[in-house]
This record gives structure tokens, sequence and C-alpha cells, in this order.
């Protein structure tokens, strides 16, 4: 070993070591979050995106030093990093962090216009209409003496406690103020006491959906916004990820083309040579493999009318040999000694044994209804009986 490959291993140790210590540091810190700091005094400290962020990146960082792909979600990072070091107790310490977030959220409580607006989407009408009235307060208050507030009377009963619209003040006055005085009350103290939280706790909630955390949905349904921006977020990058999916199948195809010279590459990375070749390239890999004879049998093949000859390990195999062995994996074998299935490489090979059979099977009975398949059931009839005659006499 040279010493400076010394050198950069003990550079990546230091570096590994002082991740570590950082991610220490964080979990210790997030150990504080998301707990009533005491009797007196219920708030709680949250989590900013800056300190989560920080939290992804040294796992990912440790991650890194053993794995050069990134896992997806990144929550697996989390858990092959627990499995790696047990003392940090990472995955624990990260669901008991959900696990308070969540007690503080059930806690608090939804808000009532948060409440209505999960009432509208499910179709409530009269939901719709007292939010849409609430929109219209909220662009220009002199749209309220437009507004008849006596029709939602029903809708803000809910959030009373004697079903009744009364007002925080306990005055009582004509139902339409009532409605009124009512909307304003959810509008501005009662959505105003949920917004500190909801600030506090949205880059926690966003933090564990982006990671794919078992327990993101738990956090997401306390915020419908998050909800609706982790899943557009999801959306994209399952978008970009089919994509350059493709991009790289068409790269890799086209690499595949253009290093074989217009040769299909078969299952396994076979390529089919005759002896006839075309290219220099293709006649030189004929000759050779011709002349060490089958990899599997030993015999040799320049009687073939073609051999298979392997991409990356450079042997070749007679058509028999080569050909027997796709159809015990349950490949179809056409008259032209090309492999085939319907149910693709990713099945096992009981599954492509199990579809050939059926579609085989299929196909002797179509065969066998034919005009065709008649005469020759008659003409085997025919020979059984005399096979029988034969037998008695």
């Amino acid at each position: 070993m040279t010493p400076t490959s010394l050198d950069n291993r003990a550079n990546r140790a230091v570096t590994c070591e002082q991740a570590k210590e950082l991610l220490v540091t964080i979990l210790k810190r997030l150990s504080m979050c998301c707990k009533p700091m005491s009797a007196d005094w219920p708030g709680a400290v949250w989590p900013d995106r800056g300190l989560l962020r920080l939290l992804e990146d040294s796992v990912m960082h440790l991650i890194a030093t053993e794995r050069m792909k990134r896992p997806s979600p990144a929550w697996k990072a989390f858990q092959l990093l627990n499995k790696r070091m047990p003392s940090l107790r990472l995955v624990l310490r990260v669901n008991n962090l959900i696990k308070h977030a969540r007690e503080r959220l059930e806690e608090t409580g939804q808000s009532a216009l948060d409440k209505l607006e999960r009432q509208a989407e499910r179709g409530d009408e009269n939901a719709q209409k007292l939010l849409s009235d609430i929109g219209r307060l909220k662009q220009l208050l002199s749209s309220a003496k437009a507004i008849d507030w006596k029709q939602h009377e029903r809708t803000l009963e809910q959030f009373s406690r004697t079903r009744s619209v009364e007002l925080a003040c306990n005055q009582t006055g004509p139902i339409g103020v009532r409605c009124y005085t009512r909307a304003l009350e959810l509008l501005l103290v009662d959505e105003y006491r949920h917004k500190p939280l909801r600030d506090k706790s949205r880059p926690l909630i966003e933090w564990v959906g982006q990671i794919g955390h078992p327990e993101a949905k738990s956090l997401l349904a306390f915020d419908d916004v998050m909800a609706w921006v982790v899943e557009q977020e999801e959306g994209t990058r399952e978008g970009k990820s089919a994509l350059q999916k493709r991009e790289k199948q068409r790269e890799r195809t086209r690499k595949h083309r253009e290093w074989n010279r217009g040769k299909w590459v078969y299952l396994d990375d076979w390529i089919r040579l005759y002896p006839d070749e075309k290219y220099p390239h293709w006649r030189s890999a004929y000759a050779e493999a011709a002349s060490k004879g089958c990899e599997v049998c030993g015999k040799s093949m320049r009687e073939e009318p073609y051999l298979w000859f392997h991409r990356t390990r450079h042997v070749a195999r007679c058509p028999h040999c080569q050909e027997a062995e796709w159809w015990a994996d349950g490949y179809e074998i056409d008259e032209f000694g090309y492999p085939s299935s319907w149910l693709g490489e990713d099945a096992t090979r009981e599954e492509r044994i199990a579809e050939r059979t059926f579609k085989l099977g299929s196909k002797a009975k179509q065969w066998l209804q034919s005009p065709e398949g008649q005469a020759w059931l008659r003409k085997g009839g025919a020979k059984l009986k005399a096979i029988e005659m034969t037998n008695q006499a």
C-alpha cells in the first residue's frame, strides 16, 4: 500500500470521526425538541430546517463511506447507519422526536378553519359557502355588508361547546351579528392561536415526509399544505427517476449497439455469430471461438451454421447446448433458435415454465381444432385401430 493511499484513508477516517461527533451533538439537541419546557411553560422547542438538513447530511456522509449510491428514500440510510452504529440509537431517537411532535400537535388539535377546509374537501356545501365568505372578508372588510351571515348558523354551531352560536364574551345579540362575530373569532383568534405552532412544526413535518419515514402520514394529517407539498415533491422525484432510468436504458442500448457494431445482445450477454461475418472483429471472434470448441460439450462448432458467443467472458457454445439451457430456464425457442418469454427476465424460472406450458398447451389445442389437426387425429385414430386389430389377431 502506497503512502498516498494511507494518507487518504487517514483523512477519510478523520472526516468520518468528525461527522460522527457532529451527529451525536445534533441528536442531543433533537432529544430536547418537541417536549414541554415545564408545567408553567407548556411551549416546546421545534427543530428548524437547518438542523434537520444537517442531521440528514451527516447520516449520508457516514453512509457514503461504504455505499457509492445514495439510498432512496433517505430513511433507508438512517436504518443502515443504525445497524452499523447501534450505539447512536439513531432510529430510536428520530422515532421519539416524531412521537413527541405528534403529542404536541394532538394537544393543540386542529384549528376551526382547518376543520372547515376538510369538510369543504369532502363536498360539504355549507362549509364551502362559509369559507368563501371568510375569504371575501379577508380581502375586503366592507364586503361583510353584502353577506347573509344567518345562513352560516348551523355550520358555526359545531365549533361551540353548547352547540349554539355563542360568543366568547358571553353576550347575546341578533343571530346575524352573532354569526358575523363568531366568524371573526374563528378567523382572528382561533386561527392565529394555531398559526405559531403550525409555522414551527412545518419544517419537521415536511422533512419527515421527504425522508420517507413510516410515520410521516400521522404528522402530515395535521397540515394539509405540507401534505400537498410533499406529495408534489414525491411526484416530481418519481418523474425524474423514471426519466433517468429511461435515459440510462437508451444510453445502454446505444452503447451496446455501437460497441457490438449492429449485433443484438440476447439473454445474459450472448451474441449470435456466423462463419461469414461482415466485420473483421466478429470474423476473428468467430474463428477464435470455433477453434476452442463448445464450452459445455467440448465438441467442435465448425460444422454448425452459427454459434453463441458471450460478450464479456469471450467463450462460445454450440446452438444445441445454449438453446437447451435457455429451454431449461423456461424460455421458448423459436424455429430460428432465438429465446423469448412473455414474462421477461424478471420472472422466476418456475413462472416462465408454467407460462410456457400453458401457452404451448393452448397452441396445441388450437391446432388440434384446425382442419389439419382434425385430419391428423383421424389418421392417428386409424393407425391405432389397425394396431389393436393386429394385437388381437
